[in-house]
């Protein structure tokens, strides 16, 4: 399952799967619905609410506000990787990469190369080899 932070969603653009309601406000009643492959909009922002839970900020044409709380399986993330969002899973590989590049050098081209040098060299003594 896609793991994705706050700051990866705000400023993109999300799709609900199923129908999503829109609020006025996150203590408010629904004043609508969103179809399953709509744009929900933007995001704006988010917040919680005093129960924890988390709702995304959008803007209307009107600049006027509304909200859609957060719920697993509402939005289609496939949509989210498109547009260039980056799982908390894929940040930390990259961190990962980054912190062995920057204290091991060596360690770091190993493993990102090492299975190609080792393959070249291979190739390299069975050409020798086959020229004998």
């Amino acid at each position: 399952m896609a793991n994705y932070t706050t700051d990866e969603i705000v400023g993109k653009e999300l799709f609900p799967i199923v129908i999503a309601s829109v609020y006025g406000s996150i203590y408010g009643k629904p004043f609508g619905t969103i179809k399953p492959g709509n744009s929900a909009g933007i995001v704006y922002s988010w917040v919680k609410d005093k129960d924890g839970g988390l709702w995304w900020q959008f803007y209307d044409k009107n600049k006027k506000p509304y909200y859609i709380k957060h719920r697993t399986g509402l939005f289609d993330v496939s949509a989210l990787k498109t547009s260039g969002a980056k799982t908390v899973e894929e940040k930390e590989k990259e961190e990962k990469q980054k912190q062995l590049f920057e204290n091991d050098k060596l360690s770091y081209y190993i493993q990102r190369y090492g299975s190609y040098l080792l393959g070249t060299a291979i190739l390299v003594a069975i050409i020798k080899t086959a020229k004998k």
